[in-house]
């Protein structure tokens, strides 16, 4: 992924050209000899509003397996990463993962029971997982609940590891991470 001086330098060459772009409209390069004008596909170079690129932000979306769920990110075109073989998505060399939102489902609780969620990074399917995060929500009267939570700092998850997120009491329906990449 490009950093921001990447693309302050993309746009200073640009401008060195003779080419500007529009603010409002992104798609659109002018120059001073409208002749040289020209439609072209650009990439906002504008950070969103956690500072990175629209490429960067991730949505981890749960798979679920017996022992829990592992995540497939769900890419901007809407296709998605599995990550290798049945290990999930795995954050990419030279970045860090950070989580800031998070939101889940489940059924199959005892009724009025609370259910926690429980995330932890790991390196492989089968190695020692490191406790991350976890939410607390109560059933309801069919046993059915969830929980939407958001965080200002979030957390961090190193490149080549991967996530799986569990309960102890319930049966996961779904499991949505958000969050951002960032260089490492």
């Amino acid at each position: 992924m490009k950093s921001l001086t990447h693309y302050a330098a993309a746009a200073a060459l640009l401008a060195a050209s003779g080419l500007m772009f529009s603010a409002l409209e992104p798609r659109r390069l002018w120059a001073a000899n409208p002749a040289v004008s020209k439609e072209v596909s650009v990439v906002s170079i504008a950070p969103t509003h956690v500072g990175v690129s629209a490429a960067d932000l991730v949505r981890l979306e749960s798979v679920a397996i017996p022992a829990g769920a592992t995540f497939q990110r769900r890419l901007l075109d809407g296709t998605t990463d599995s990550g290798p073989a049945t290990h999930g998505y795995e954050v990419p060399a030279g970045m860090v993962l950070v989580i800031t939102d998070a939101d889940w489902i489940f059924n199959s609780a005892a009724v009025e029971s609370n259910v926690t969620l429980t995330v932890t990074s790991r390196n492989g399917p089968f190695s020692q997982g490191s406790f991350l995060f976890t939410s607390t929500a109560r059933a309801d009267g069919d046993g059915s609940g969830g929980a939407s939570n958001v965080s200002t700092t979030g957390f961090a998850i190193a490149a080549g590891r991967n996530l799986l997120a569990h309960t102890a009491n319930a049966t996961l329906q779904y499991v949505v991470l958000r969050g951002y990449l960032k260089p490492e």
